[in-house]
């Protein structure tokens, strides 16, 4: 057998997918028109800027910056100083929905083309791998249970399959970059399925209805070595493809289950989505798999809930809490997040609003929150309700929902779809094969 084995990939999106690089476009580094976003660059703008404006534009930007939200219109801010928006225009996306008034999140980009990163296709494949290893495995997934103290961590469940620098079975996957991708921009917001309601608006630069390639490399040489714990996983096309559609399915049918739970028929179009999905999974051919990659996947798809979310005393654990209320003084504000509580708990954890909370507790204001997330070092809350001083409240809650939110992308002001879901095929045309490793 050769030392590597090497295979052309095709991908397909089946809904909008976003990569982030982390980038973000404010209210002024845009100008909407009609379906169009014009990105703008600002820094040209600055240099060309009269001098004897320079001074009263700057102090203007700054005025009209409030929480960190443009108020006002771009256009009339350039038309304010006699200077024409379109003369500073550096790219120009098509634009689905209504995005106004918010931040834009960027596409990963390399040499200023958008295209999805190995590293996250990857990523994706490894979770779908240990689904499978852990699904197979009762002795394993108990042995889990006296060790996972978080959900969805992966070193630890990588230190009990033997995971070290030699013994790592990722180490013989080798996943390339996609090729140049077309983008656009898309409304989408945060629904919180308790609520019945669409939250936290948001618009993401999305990879929608495209098709392009990368390269998928498997070392069998090194895997014949022994240095390499094979007993685990076949790391072969055919268990690599069963592996990503069992959980596939797993994931499809725990989404399909939770949203029936849910009335509001604003959410109707992405019912409908997983319900074609799942037709979709089942009429897959040899070597086609589906996969869910970037942000908005959501922790049912990004970790390993599904396969251990029914071991006794471990769901909870995983939740991080999520869901939980607690009661907080804010004594002190967020470095960070400038007017914006922060504070301890008792055993040194820091609290900070969750990126997504609708409401903001202040320094020196006592709240009832909602407990977002953990990490080994931070507690995440969702403000609910300020509280008078001295007043009691209840912190007993339980919810039907795991987790309470999830991101959509949305068009008309209803739920259109899901996040991150792509088709992937080994051996995929060779025009689709444009990788730039």
């Amino acid at each position: 057998m050769g030392q590597k084995r090497s295979f052309r990939m095709s991908l397909q999106a089946l809904s909008a997918v976003h990569v982030g690089s982390g980038a973000v476009f404010s209210q002024l580094d845009y100008v909407l028109d009609g379906d169009r976003v014009y990105l703008l660059d600002f820094d040209r703008l600055l240099e060309a800027a009269p001098r004897g404006i320079l001074n009263d534009l700057t102090a203007d930007i700054r005025t009209h910056f409030e929480d960190n939200i443009w108020q006002g219109e771009v256009k009339e801010f350039f038309a304010r100083y006699d200077l024409d928006w379109r003369e500073f225009v550096k790219e120009e996306k098509e634009l689905v929905g209504n995005i106004r008034d918010q931040e834009l999140r960027r596409f990963q980009h390399t040499g200023g083309r958008p295209y999805l990163p190995g590293s996250s296709l990857k990523g994706a494949l490894r979770t779908a791998v240990l689904y499978r290893i852990l699904s197979r495995d009762k002795s394993l997934r108990e042995e889990l249970a006296g060790n996972v103290k978080r959900f969805g961590n992966d070193k630890k469940i990588q230190k009990l399959l033997g995971k070290n620098s030699f013994r790592d079975l990722f180490r013989c996957l080798q996943v390339g970059d996609t090729g140049p991708v077309e983008t656009k921009f898309a409304s989408g917001a945060v629904y919180h399925l308790e609520k019945e309601k669409l939250g936290t608006p948001l618009a993401y630069e999305v990879a929608e209805e495209v098709r392009t390639g990368f390269s998928l490399g498997i070392e069998s040489k090194l895997m014949e070595t022994g240095q390499i714990r094979t007993e685990y996983f076949d790391l072969s096309p055919e268990e690599i493809s069963r592996a990503c559609n069992d959980f596939a399915a797993a994931a499809i049918d725990y989404e399909r289950e939770t949203l029936d739970r849910v009335t509001d028929p604003k959410i109707r179009k992405v019912k409908t989505f997983y319900n074609s999905l799942r037709e979709e999974l089942e009429d897959l051919g040899s070597g086609e798999f589906l996969l869910r990659v970037g942000q908005g996947s959501g922790k049912v798809s990004t970790s390993l809930f599904l396969a251990l979310k029914d071991e006794e005393g471990l769901r909870e654990e995983f939740t991080g809490g999520e869901g939980e209320l607690e009661v907080f003084t804010f004594d002190r504000e967020n470095d960070r997040h400038p007017g914006q509580g922060f504070t301890f708990t008792e055993d040194g954890k820091g609290v900070a609003m969750d990126g997504d909370a609708e409401k903001t507790a202040k320094p020196g204001e006592r709240w009832l929150c909602e407990v977002a997330g953990e990490i080994e070092t931070m507690v995440f809350v969702n403000p609910v309700r300020k509280l008078e001083k001295g007043e009691e409240v209840s912190t007993e809650k339980t919810s039907p929902f795991y987790p309470k939110t999830r991101k959509l992308i949305t068009e008309g002001g209803v739920g259109k779809s899901p996040l991150g879901w792509i088709k992937v095929k080994f051996g995929g045309d060779k025009d689709e094969e444009k990788s730039f490793s």
